[in-house]
């Protein structure tokens, strides 16, 4: 495993490196990866996990939220546990409606994942084992906002993709959500369809990103 964090810290990792991620993007989308940090542990405040992890883990998260308060979730049950409620986090209610913050929802999501591969704080066997559910959410909120057929790769192909693709779809998204920021376009699908129009970004926008 990689370098410990103390259970006191686990939020305040998880808030740092989306913090960090976050640093180079604009203002706007910055707020908005703040609000799904936010969401997140809302969400693990109020999780059912009995379904998923069985009725004795159940009671030991209930006495550890009466024992704790609030933050409760990720000292019990650790990041593991965080990776395996994460597909409830990208369906309803928690998914916002459709646009920017969906949208970056998404993202940070698909971040929360490299977060916990590169520091290692999740089991190598249990990664594998979770990562493709999750990225399986991830392609099925996907597909809710723009039709696509959801294609879920094998997880040690999908790690790969992970890493080379995910500052890419970001670079992308922070553009096409300026020109909804500027006020060219009331939403964001309305801004793909007109760069997709002649006229549009065209392949030499991309050129060295």
């Amino acid at each position: 495993m990689g370098a410990s964090i103390l259970v006191s810290d686990h939020e305040a990792a998880i808030r740092g490196f989306i913090a960090a991620e976050a640093a180079p993007l604009s203002p706007a989308t910055t707020a908005r990866y703040e609000r799904v940090v936010e969401a997140l542990f809302e969400f693990l405040e109020v999780v059912d996990v009995r379904h998923r992890f069985g009725p004795e883990i159940a009671r030991h998260l209930a006495v550890e939220r009466d024992r704790r308060g609030e933050g409760a979730f990720l000292p019990a049950l650790g990041f593991a546990s965080l990776l395996r409620v994460l597909p409830e986090f990208l369906d309803d209610p928690w998914l916002p409606p459709q646009g920017a913050q969906r949208a970056s929802h998404r993202v940070v999501v698909e971040r929360l994942l490299l977060f916990l591969r590169r520091r290692e704080l999740v089991d190598s066997a249990v990664l594998r084992h979770e990562f493709s559910r999750v990225r399986k959410a991830i392609g099925t909120a996907r597909a809710r906002d723009f039709g696509w057929r959801v294609v879920v790769e094998e997880p040690a192909a999908a790690e790969e993709v992970l890493q080379v693709t995910v500052g890419l779809s970001s670079a992308v998204l922070d553009r096409l959500l300026a020109e909804v920021e500027r006020d060219h376009h009331t939403s964001l699908a309305e801004v793909i369809e007109a760069q997709l129009q002649p006229g549009g970004w065209g392949r030499d926008t991309f050129d060295g990103w």
